[in-house]
């Protein structure tokens, strides 16, 4: 059974991309912010969604879904969002995680 915790601000810097992302080619070392980033920058339209997100701004019914790497801890996986993510994580020293959902099961 899975848990929704209500909304919480998270610092960007516990956040990491879930190496289980289907998504996420083989060929991309997924434990790695920066190698996901550098893909997704390439192949994932991110610069338009960067250009939308900054002009309108994030709609705070669209949060971030993340999961706990281990139980206790204060680092998570982002397992819906990773575009909004890499916009915060990209630009986090200007912006603040408003909104962003911890699943916990």
């Amino acid at each position: 059974m899975v848990d929704i915790k209500q909304t919480q601000p998270i610092p960007i810097e516990n956040l990491n991309f879930d190496p289980q992302n289907p998504r996420i080619p083989t060929s991309v070392e997924s434990s790695d912010n920066d190698s996901v980033i550098n893909w997704m920058l390439k192949s994932a339209n991110l610069l338009e969604l960067m250009g939308s997100i900054a002009e309108k701004g994030f709609f705070p019914a669209e949060p971030l879904l993340v999961i706990p790497i281990e139980e206790g801890s204060d680092k998570y996986y982002v397992v819906e969002g990773n575009r909004r993510f890499i916009f915060r994580y990209c630009f986090h020293q200007t912006l603040t995680i408003q909104l962003i959902t911890v699943l916990l099961s």
